[in-house]
């Protein structure tokens, strides 16, 4: 864990977007720096937390830039993190009845999915008090609200999302 470290602080003084740096080639890990757009760095490390638990060859670190993220991890790792990266990144906008390609899975089976919260409930009450009051509802999810962009961000198996989904949107258009 310590090379890690000592690659993760090598990986920030390097900070440009998107660049492979060889790790420790025992584990075969890649350090990648993650550009989150006007995604929140704090947020997004939680959610990679979540969705994919530290391990000898997964280390995260939020950059000292904001909206970057430094990972440590294996190949597969950043395949999962990519997809994750999307999702919270392309927030789902309306009911949903079937899950997108890009759906990242956890082990247990549970999904992680960003909603765009409905302008019309975003401008009654905050989407905090959204995730509150969705909570009550569904209390298999894991919620998280997004501070830059308001996205709700949901770990749950995909029962809890349709239902969220028809929660969040009413009825498929």
């Amino acid at each position: 864990m310590f090379q890690h470290q000592i690659a993760l602080i090598f990986a920030s003084i390097v900070m440009s977007t998107m660049v492979l740096v060889p790790a420790v080639a025992q584990d075969k890990s890649i350090i990648q720096i993650y550009d989150l757009g006007a995604n929140d760095s704090a947020t997004v490390l939680r959610v990679m937390q979540t969705m994919i638990p530290e391990n000898d060859a997964l280390a995260f670190s939020a950059a000292d830039t904001p909206n970057r993220l430094i990972v440590s991890a294996t190949r597969d790792e950043h395949l999962a993190i990519t997809k994750t990266l999307f999702q919270i990144s392309n927030p789902v906008r309306s009911a949903i009845t079937e899950p997108p390609q890009h759906v990242a899975k956890r082990t247990n089976g549970d999904m992680f999915l960003s909603y765009a919260v409905p302008e019309k409930r975003e401008h009654l009450v905050s989407p905090k008090q959204i995730a509150e009051d969705l909570l009550k509802h569904v209390a298999s999810a894991r919620l998280d609200v997004d501070p830059k962009t308001n996205n709700l961000l949901v770990l749950a198996p995909w029962s809890t999302h349709v239902e969220l989904g028809s929660l969040l949107f009413g009825s498929q258009q």
